[in-house]
């Protein structure tokens, strides 16, 4: 929630609510559950912390670890899908990549560099998805373009633009559209892969692109 700054859990099978988890010191913006288990839930947040929870640990010890700190707000997150490393997308532009056990940091991608908009406060990754294998990662946000990276590498393999109707964008030195500063809402709601890792969606301002 916004207000209280906690997580309410439910139970799907009986409607009610199971547990809630408490530590955040600002509002929560993005949630994933570790995918292979299901045990450990994610939470990042405006405090600049993401978090893990041990939804079956008594209640004295829910929390799992301590926070993993980032040096601005939290706007995504996601879980390799061997649940071993989880990437952290931050309002700073930055895709930073953890280990889950080991809480500590594995690779930083600097996407303003990518982008081209270094010198644009705002520009981010909003979303952002692990492909089937976990090699490569999808993010898009507040820039008309999903960008495709092949994490172990830390390397750009390429960028799709959305096509956007909008006169707000400026074209870049590499050729992605890039919005100006007073266009900084997210053109991509949601990325997703496909189980295949063949194919791909991006929820985007003129609907559902696949």
């Amino acid at each position: 929630t916004l207000d209280s700054h906690e997580i309410y859990l439910w139970s799907l099978q009986t409607g009610q609510l199971v547990d809630i988890f408490s530590g955040h010191s600002g509002p929560i913006t993005t949630l994933a559950f570790e995918p292979t288990r299901g045990r450990l839930l994610a939470s990042g947040s405006w405090d600049r912390a993401v978090r893990l929870w041990d939804i079956y640990a008594a209640p004295d010890s829910k929390s799992y670890g301590d926070p993993f700190t980032h040096e601005a707000e939290i706007m995504a997150l996601s879980f390799r899908p061997d649940g071993v490393e989880l990437t952290v997308a931050t309002l700073a532009g930055t895709l930073i990549t953890w280990s889950v056990e080991g809480g500590s940091i594995l690779n930083t991608i600097d996407g303003r560099l990518d982008i081209g908009t270094k010198s644009l406060t705002g520009a981010a990754f909003h979303t952002i998805c692990h492909s089937a294998d976990g090699s490569c990662l999808l993010a898009a946000g507040s820039f008309s373009a999903v960008a495709l990276y092949h994490l172990p590498t830390r390397t750009l393999l390429k960028q799709y633009p959305i096509l956007v109707n909008t006169t707000s964008t400026s074209t870049t030195g590499k050729g992605l559209l890039q919005p100006k500063i007073d266009s900084l809402a997210p053109v991509a709601r949601s990325v997703l892969f496909s189980p295949t890792g063949r194919s791909w969606s991006v929820l985007a301002p003129e609907g559902l692109l696949i």
